[in-house]
């Protein structure tokens, strides 16, 4: 009986996993640096409405790859981006700007970080040297052109968190809500890419 309630325990997690939960290993450094490339993320089902500011696993239309991004608009807004600057219905939406030192896109190397603007729940990462002046009339807006873009009615606009080194919806497009799988705010673990060495600072470590 005793053996059956642990086969029966351990099935019932596996299909927890297999239906709700995943784990995922960040390979690229579009999220940097909120997550690190060798962090692994608890991503849980999500459910119900999705809210700005949160990470999401999801894949892009006619791609079978899972993505990692941050949701900045959300389905009926208006997004326009200006320099380091993100509009949302024509208002500035709150995020802390960090600048940062250019870095060879290759790395995999935590961005080093000179300087913060603004203010918000979440940090975003630029490079300092090519950000434009926010007066800049031909600064581009969304997909590269400087007008506003109006999302539809189950659309989410997302980015990624280290802006100048991340092909996300600027490029590839709003994402449907049956597309994103689901949300995440936790390292469970991490370790270098090069080294498999464990980086015992961010096991378990809340993200914003």
């Amino acid at each position: 009986m005793a053996t059956l309630v642990v086969v029966g325990c351990l099935g019932a997690l596996s299909l927890y996993r297999i239906f709700f939960t995943r784990f995922v290993r960040v390979p690229t450094g579009a999220m940097l640096n909120t997550i690190f490339i060798g962090d692994t993320m608890l991503v849980n089902k999500a459910w119900g409405k999705l809210r700005r500011g949160q990470i999401v696993l999801f894949r892009y239309p006619g791609d079978a790859d899972f993505y990692i991004s941050r949701i900045v608009g959300l389905p009926g807004e208006t997004i326009y981006l200006q320099s380091a600057l993100v509009f949302v219905n024509g208002n500035q939406l709150a995020e802390q700007r960090v600048f940062t030192k250019a870095q060879d896109i290759k790395s995999k190397a935590p961005l080093e970080e000179l300087s913060v603007e603004g203010s918000g729940n979440y940090r975003v990462f630029y490079v300092a040297h090519d950000r434009q002046s926010e007066d800049d009339a031909d600064s581009a807006g969304t997909f590269g052109i400087d007008q506003p873009y109006h999302l539809g009615e189950d659309e989410y606009f997302l980015l990624g968190d280290n802006r100048d080194n991340s092909y996300d919806s600027r490029y590839r497009g709003p994402v449907p809500k049956d597309l994103i799988w689901g949300a995440t705010s936790l390292v469970f673990s991490s370790s270098s890419t090069s080294s498999d060495e464990v980086r015992w600072n961010r096991v378990m470590k809340r993200i914003n």
